[in-house]
């Protein structure tokens, strides 16, 4: 089954320029303390746009907006090959009705083309893609760069 999952990674904006050459001096908890934050905001940000956007009850489609929903987590930190920058991931965690939540959502996210006997006399359908991954993670973006800044501010220039 397809993996589905968004790196969160660190982002700036234009106030953030100066400090350019003390990114690379940011202690690991304020790195953890950022993600966190975008993390958190992305993976809502996804839960509600999976609530609204999937919520479609027709004759191809159930209702997986509260499964899939509720199954978006975000995931545990880790550093990456060169031990100098922390990332982590929004994944889903679960399975419903036999299949796991990741596999639904990436159906929905990209479409797919099903076979089944006895649907639409035996011929194909196909799911239109409902891509309210993208959608969120575009309405998102700029809160979750927002409080990663302003622990940026709080926690590290501030301080420092």
């Amino acid at each position: 089954m397809p993996k589905l999952s968004r790196n969160i990674a660190f982002s700036y904006t234009d106030n953030i320029t100066p400090y350019l050459d003390k990114i690379m001096q940011i202690p690991a908890d304020v790195q953890k303390k950022m993600l966190q934050a975008e993390a958190e905001i992305i993976a809502e940000a996804e839960r509600q746009t999976a609530r609204s956007m999937l919520s479609v009850n027709t004759g191809n489609y159930y209702d997986e907006a509260t499964g899939v929903a509720q199954a978006i987590a975000v995931g545990r930190m880790k550093k990456n090959r060169n031990e100098n920058m922390w990332h982590t991931n929004v994944i889903f965690k679960g399975s419903q009705h036999g299949v796991r939540l990741g596999a639904i959502a990436f159906y929905n996210e990209y479409g797919a083309l099903h076979m089944r006997r006895g649907s639409l006399n035996g011929k194909p359908w196909i799911q239109k893609p409902r891509p309210f991954i993208k959608t969120a993670i575009n309405r998102a973006s700029g809160e979750a760069v927002r409080a990663a800044e302003k622990i940026f501010f709080e926690d590290f220039i501030n301080k420092y």
